[in-house]
């Protein structure tokens, strides 16, 4: 018995052993953020600074162009995208790379009169800005239909990137330094960072849906961005312009997607309003969220994230907007 007893725990000091090699030799998969990563000042893969020039309209920077004369023909269509961050392409090193400049292109090569996209996103803004963006831009853009792209985090009060969440982080990374071994033991610290993980998860996924889903009070944010929303489908449809709600998810743990329930919260809201709203989040499930990132710490969609927007969005603007009838 004593030699049996023997032999396992030094099966199980060799397998501990060959562990702490391995993972001190293999590149530490990217799926996971370490403590010290999440802790880390935000970064970008970038190597050159997405261009933070563009027209003035209302007071108003928008990081777009003037749209040219042309796209005022009679036979041209014109769309208008509101949104924050993830609609302006925060972290991407060219324009031509968001999914509304990928689905403008794509719908141009099929019309004749041509089809020009004017991307009013701004980072860090919300629908009760947009809304008064909307006011500026309905008579220079002139659009024949308006899509608000509502990211996850527009109806909270929360950040997606980890820069923005250091009071939540702070205990956990001080709880994660604290354990046994860690920073001393290659694999232990691998576990104890992705324990960390994890707890970072729980923790914003449970912030996020208590902010469509939990009081009255938690729901302050949400309230008052169905108002603008409704503004600005109301301001629309006094002029006859179609406005659509396009829901972008969070790139976050997309193989095991925690948000349908606020999704669902967001698509009951505008049904209840004759708001047509289309989802992008099939485009993303199953994939590896780093992989679309633009920083390893940052959730804003990187080129290939904004790849898959547009190919998803692509089909229902096209139908929508310039299916039989549908511009006016």
């Amino acid at each position: 018995m004593a030699a049996k007893f023997a032999l396992v725990a030094l099966s199980v000091a060799l397998t501990l052993v060959a562990g702490e090699v391995l993972v001190r030799l293999l590149p530490t998969p990217q799926r996971f953020l370490s403590a010290e990563e999440i802790w880390r000042a935000q970064r970008t893969r970038s190597e050159v600074p997405a261009v933070r020039d563009g027209i003035e309209i209302g007071g108003v920077t928008f990081r777009e162009e003037a749209l040219p004369e042309r796209a005022f023909a009679s036979a041209a269509t014109r769309l208008l995208f509101l949104g924050d961050s993830f609609t302006v392409g925060a972290g991407l090193e060219r324009r031509e790379d968001r999914f509304s400049d990928r689905v403008e292109a794509a719908l141009d090569a099929e019309r004749s009169g041509g089809v020009f996209a004017f991307n009013a996103g701004r980072g860090g803004s919300n629908p009760d800005q947009w809304s008064s963006y909307l006011l500026a831009l309905m008579p220079v853009v002139k659009p024949h239909a308006v899509f608000a792209v509502f990211f996850l985090r527009d109806g909270t009060l929360l950040g997606t990137s980890l820069q923005l969440n250091k009071r939540e982080i702070a205990p956990i990374l001080a709880r994660t330094r604290s354990r046994p071994l860690y920073g001393t033991s290659a694999l232990l610290s691998f576990f104890w960072d992705r324990l960390a993980w994890r707890e970072y998860t729980a923790l914003f996924t449970e912030k996020l849906k208590r902010a469509y889903l939990g009081s009255y009070d938690e729901r302050a944010m949400w309230r008052r961005q169905q108002r603008a929303l409704l503004a600005m489908a109301a301001r629309c449809r006094s002029e006859s312009v179609p406005f659509h709600l396009v829901v972008f998810p969070l790139l976050f743990e997309l193989d095991r997607y925690a948000f349908d329930d606020v999704e669902a919260e967001i698509r009951q809201f505008a049904e209840r309003n004759s708001i047509p709203v289309f989802s992008l989040t099939p485009a993303f499930l199953g994939k590896q969220d780093h992989d679309l990132w633009v920083a390893s710490n940052d959730q804003h969609p990187n080129a290939l994230g904004h790849h898959l927007a547009a190919e998803r969005l692509l089909p229902y603007v096209r139908e929508s907007v310039l299916g039989a009838g549908a511009v006016r």
